[in-house]
């Protein structure tokens, strides 16, 4: 967290809220954080922060959006805020991420479907590339074997 505010900051990123590690707490907690004007080569946008901190971009098109949302190495999960269905569907299709989410938080899975990311159109491999949740978790987790016995 300490290493992706720092990075953000250091190439021009604005801290709106948070950003910091109260030292009267546990080591493992840290304000929830908002930012404003980061790069594309920050890390915020090329690794997984695991933790509280919201980067938030401003764009002026869809291509531009799209530009942006392909440059970050990312794939578990998206989400899309519109009232319009027809791009809803649109983006849902086109994002390389395993779960998009219209119109709510971008933290959805239960236990049935599955999880996990995508890699690129490139072949870059984005994070969380497999599958677990339902059967994919047994598929993953299991070596099939078949055993024949003749007892006759």
């Amino acid at each position: 967290m300490k290493r992706h505010i720092a990075d953000a900051t250091a190439k021009g990123a604005k801290i709106l809220f948070g950003g910091k590690q109260p030292p009267n707490l546990s080591r493992y907690f840290f304000e929830p954080t908002l930012m404003v004007d980061f790069t594309r080569d920050s890390l915020v946008n090329l690794e997984e922060s695991f933790g509280p901190i919201v980067p938030i971009v401003s764009f002026r098109s869809e291509e531009e959006a799209w530009e942006i949302s392909n440059a970050c190495n990312l794939g578990l999960t998206s989400s899309i805020w519109t009232r319009d269905l027809t791009r809803a569907w649109k983006w849902a299709e086109r994002l390389p991420t395993g779960i998009t989410v219209v119109n709510d938080y971008s933290f959805y899975w239960e236990i049935h479907i599955p999880f996990g990311g995508i890699a690129s159109s490139s072949g870059t491999v984005r994070s969380g590339l497999g599958r677990l949740g339902g059967k994919y978790t047994m598929l993953e987790m299991t070596e099939v074997k078949t055993i024949a016995f003749n007892l006759g």
